[in-house]
């Protein structure tokens, strides 16, 4: 399929306004006497409310493609505008400002601190954002409850399983009420029934928190679930629907 041919697909899904537009993009980086073209020449959009997946193999591309939306790394040319903002035109200050208010992240080893329990791990984001403790507390207990585990809100990570500490840190992605969840491999270190119960539960935050949600992934049951996905070989879209 084309990708004149997804622009309509998506249409007809009644997404609206795109959350992300790539154009041209690529990101080159030297590694000895060696230039590695981790992406080249990217086009892409990717629209609000939608569940989009990147796949492909590992060193395809698809992890630093995340890492660029997410303001983590800079294109070496092309047009990146992610929830508004042109991230090739912005200082470091303003993506750090922009990583804080804007995305909330996932990653497949969890990230927890282990001597903090879940609330307090998912309170960390809104620490940067200044609330007041009672506030971070608060907020931190819904999304600790809409993700299943307000019971478990003072277990340490030890105390937790795979599956219950991946759910913790979705809590933590969301609770700045981020416009782009990324998520890098989410079902990595989890079994295969587990992972899909994590992808359920993402594909229900889109609509409860009216969030765009972009994960990669090699597992190709789990890209079955998006409602659209994008195929990467040696830093190409070599398939798309």
């Amino acid at each position: 399929m084309s990708m004149g041919d997804c622009g309509a697909l998506v249409k007809e899904r009644k997404f609206s306004e795109p959350m992300v537009i790539i154009r041209d993009l690529h990101r080159h980086y030297r590694l000895g006497n060696v230039v590695v073209r981790a992406l080249n020449g990217i086009n892409l959009t990717i629209y609000t409310g939608e569940f989009f997946a990147i796949c492909g193999s590992s060193g395809s591309g698809k992890s630093t493609l995340l890492y660029l939306m997410g303001g983590m790394d800079r294109p070496t040319r092309g047009e990146l505008i992610v929830a508004g903002q042109n991230l090739a035109r912005q200082d470091e200050n303003q993506l750090a400002e922009f990583r804080c208010r804007r995305i909330g992240f996932i990653y497949q080893n969890f990230h927890l601190i282990p001597s903090l329990t879940a609330w307090q791990n998912v309170e960390i984001p809104m620490i940067f954002n200044h609330l007041p403790r009672s506030a971070r507390r608060q907020i931190a207990m819904q999304r600790l409850q809409e993700v299943g585990l307000l019971e478990r809100s003072h277990h340490r990570p030890n105390q937790l399983s795979g599956g219950q500490q991946q759910r913790v840190a979705i809590a933590r992605a969301l609770v700045n009420q981020p416009a782009l969840l990324l998520a890098d491999e989410p079902t990595g270190n989890l079994d295969n029934s587990t992972g899909k119960e994590v992808v359920a539960l993402l594909k229900n935050l889109v609509s409860i928190n009216q969030v765009t949600v972009v994960m990669v992934t090699h597992d190709m049951n789990l890209v079955e679930q998006a409602d659209r996905f994008v195929r990467l070989q040696d830093g190409r879209i070599v398939e798309s629907n």
